[in-house]
């Protein structure tokens, strides 16, 4: 589970040509913005992970709680740059058993790949989509990256197929 997840912060930072300067946890009920100068150290453990501050406080998060891990740029406004995207993407069921349904504030066309934790990419669609929803009821049991790029926009997530 360790390799697993540190795969995906790599994926995550590896997915933006800009300098990373935060960690973005979103939980269901919460989200958190870190600089990257705050982090001691991100540590796994099972099910969960721990960002030791250098303040020496630690907070701890359940992975299946997280609804998104990202590493990005913190604005010198305080707003957040990757909310001011017009393009925001939000999955749902997450875990998901048939049908990953989302939702995108944009009518362009769009660019959905899945990709599994070993790189490899699953399904892919092109253009205009007729529904907001991909058929993942064929995938095994896992977690997999969906990336959506809307014009020339990436978003990449990570979703629990059942």
């Amino acid at each position: 589970m360790k390799q697993i997840l540190l795969l995906l912060l790599a994926v995550f930072a590896l997915t933006s040509l800009t300098a990373q300067q935060a960690l973005k946890v979103e939980q269901t009920d919460d989200k958190a913005d870190f600089a990257l100068s705050e982090l001691h150290k991100i540590t796994f453990d099972e099910d969960e992970f721990s960002l030791h501050l250098n303040d020496g406080t630690v907070l701890t998060y359940s992975i299946t709680d997280i609804q998104k891990l990202a590493f990005g740029e913190k604005s010198t406004t305080g707003i957040d740059k990757q909310k001011q995207n017009n393009n925001e993407v939000s999955l749902f069921p997450n875990p998901v058993k048939d049908f990953l349904q989302f939702k995108i504030n944009s009518d362009s066309p769009i660019n959905i790949s899945i990709i599994s934790l070993q790189g490899e990419i699953l399904l892919e669609h092109r253009g205009k989509l007729h529904q907001e929803k991909v058929d993942v009821s064929k995938l095994n049991s896992g977690i997999y990256l969906i990336q959506i790029e809307i014009e020339h926009q990436t978003n990449t997530k990570i979703f629990i197929k059942q």
